[in-house]
């Protein structure tokens, strides 16, 4: 049987349990009060778009015997799935089933025949972005610049769009710069990039998906690539290689 300190013990534990949960639920509620202020703030505009959207139904229905190419129902081939998951607390199971939901998706299109390309984004690379936009881009942008241009994440110190073109020469340049031996190219970057993956313990299937094959066969050259660099670090190393 439990002694008076022992009781004593536990009521102290109870009660603090009890305070924490408190404390969790006033922040939970400030935070739900945050997301439906926000929601309701959106509303008018959700109005307003479902009404524009009414309003080319009705000017371009079948009454008026013109459907503009915009509307017309087409074969989807390409799908992007944008999987936003959450990086605070009280989220419980939210990523997991988040997860869960877009794998049975990615699952069922590719199985219709679409293509669906998978881009991994880690919060260094957001926070670089962010840097990125709130220092370096407004240096570059120009206000008077025609669309693309204005609308466009990367621009060069012009305030153009940075072409696939610029970024080869910028790659080029810092190659050149750094004394590496041949051309730095961004396929490059991405050949390191699904080598160090696979010499990391990455499953072939997952580097697939990262990559955009279609095709397992075409990560399978990778494959060799790590086996080759195995085979060198044998000889290098082993005393009987």
């Amino acid at each position: 049987m439990a002694n008076v300190l022992d009781l004593r013990r536990r009521i102290r534990s109870v009660k603090n349990t009890r305070q924490i949960t408190k404390a969790m639920k006033m922040v939970s509620a400030a935070r739900l009060r945050r997301a439906q202020e926000r929601a309701m703030l959106a509303r008018p505009y959700a109005q307003m778009i479902s009404n524009v959207l009414e309003s080319l139904v009705r000017r371009t229905g079948d009454n008026c015997g013109v459907l503009h190419p915009l509307l017309v129902e087409r074969e989807e081939k390409n799908v992007l799935v944008v999987v936003i998951a959450g990086d605070k607390g009280f989220a419980g199971a939210f990523n997991s089933n988040i997860t869960k939901a877009a794998q049975n998706f990615i699952n069922d299109r590719r199985g219709q025949g679409q293509n669906i390309d998978i881009e991994p984004i880690g919060r260094k690379a957001i926070e670089a972005v962010e840097q990125y936009l709130a220092q370096a881009r407004p240096k570059f942008a120009r206000p008077a610049s025609p669309p693309p241009h204005n609308q466009s994440l990367f621009l060069t110190s012009i305030g153009r769009r940075l072409s696939r073109v610029g970024i080869w020469k910028i790659l080029h340049d810092y190659g050149v710069r750094l004394g590496l031996r041949g051309r730095l190219t961004p396929h490059k970057l991405r050949h390191s990039f699904a080598t160090h993956l696979l010499e990391g313990g990455a499953d072939l299937r997952s580097v697939q998906l990262m990559l955009g094959h279609a095709d397992i066969s075409t990560t399978q050259i990778y494959t060799h690539v790590v086996e080759e660099r195995l085979k060198q670090i044998y000889k290098a190393h082993h005393p009987r290689a």
